[in-house]
């Protein structure tokens, strides 16, 4: 239920479905929340390793860096559309691609994060 009302807050505010000092609880809440932190440690990891001269970088042109650019932006994302979802699926995706990763082992590392409550 929490993760209902944290991921509709915007929404739940606009209707007026809740009270102002339970919408202030509320976002401090959601703005706590860190999505795939256990998933985006790993990943970080494994790219490093196979890749040491990778950096954090925007562009197509390195794909190890242009991950690692995006598990950071996941860091910063307050997840109200679903992009960090969608964007940990498409780094996962690249792993496999490259066979740093099995689908086994990213459904694995994904179901710890979503267990604890950092989907």
């Amino acid at each position: 239920m929490i993760s209902y009302i944290v991921s509709n807050l915007p929404n739940l505010i606009r209707e007026g479905k809740t009270n102002r000092r339970v919408s202030r609880e509320l976002e401090k809440e959601w703005k706590k929340i860190k999505y795939y932190p256990n998933t985006i440690e790993i990943i970080t990891d494994i790219i490093k390793e196979k890749f040491p001269e990778a950096k954090p970088k925007e562009g197509l042109d390195d794909l190890s860096s242009h991950l690692l650019w995006m598990l950071e932006e996941i860091k910063k994302m307050n997840n109200a559309s679903g992009k960090a979802g969608r964007w940990m699926g498409y780094i996962l995706a690249r792993l496999e691609a490259m066979e740093l990763l099995t689908n086994q082992e990213s459904r694995d590392l994904i179901r710890k994060d979503v267990l604890n409550g950092h989907e």
